[in-house]
């Protein structure tokens, strides 16, 4: 049996290493562990989309805050996926992203601090299998939600 693959997209670099350290504690009694990818940017995750390994991922946690590229094609300022109150949902843009390669075949978790309602709202159009988490619960709530989706989910 392979270990898990997980892809973390989380921009402070405390809750990273927290969010990791969970992980891989939970997994760990859990079959083979885990490896667990980091990208701290939507710039950095969007650019593993380009080298084709998103489809290699068991399960996808997303914050849904990280920074926002501007790419120079971009004009981002009427994106619905930019509140109100000039917070940037990027998070919203790298699951588009696993979900045009993937489906949502894999877990898909969208981890943030914003409520659920202003993230659900941004994400009516993706497949409501994805799952949210909001930051605050802990890291351990986190790992135990992701490594139940794993152990039900297809390799």
């Amino acid at each position: 049996m392979r270990q898990h693959r997980i892809l973390l997209v989380e921009d402070d670099p405390h809750q990273r290493r927290a969010i990791v350290a969970a992980l891989r504690q939970r997994l760990a009694g859990a079959g083979p562990g885990a490896e667990i990818v980091t990208a701290d940017s939507e710039r950095n995750a969007r650019l593993m989309f380009r080298g084709r390994t998103l489809e290699k991922f068991d399960a996808y946690v997303i914050d849904m805050m990280v920074p926002w590229s501007q790419d120079d094609e971009d004009d981002d300022r009427d994106d619905p996926r930019v509140d109100r109150d000039g917070s940037l949902y990027a998070g919203v843009r790298i699951i588009e992203d696993v979900v045009k390669v993937n489906g949502a075949a894999k877990p898909i978790f969208a981890y943030t601090i914003a409520n659920a309602d202003g993230v659900s709202a941004r994400m009516r159009h993706l497949p409501t299998s994805i799952r949210y988490l909001r930051k605050g619960d802990t890291d351990k709530e986190l790992a135990d939600a992701v490594a139940a989706a794993l152990l039900t989910s297809k390799p």
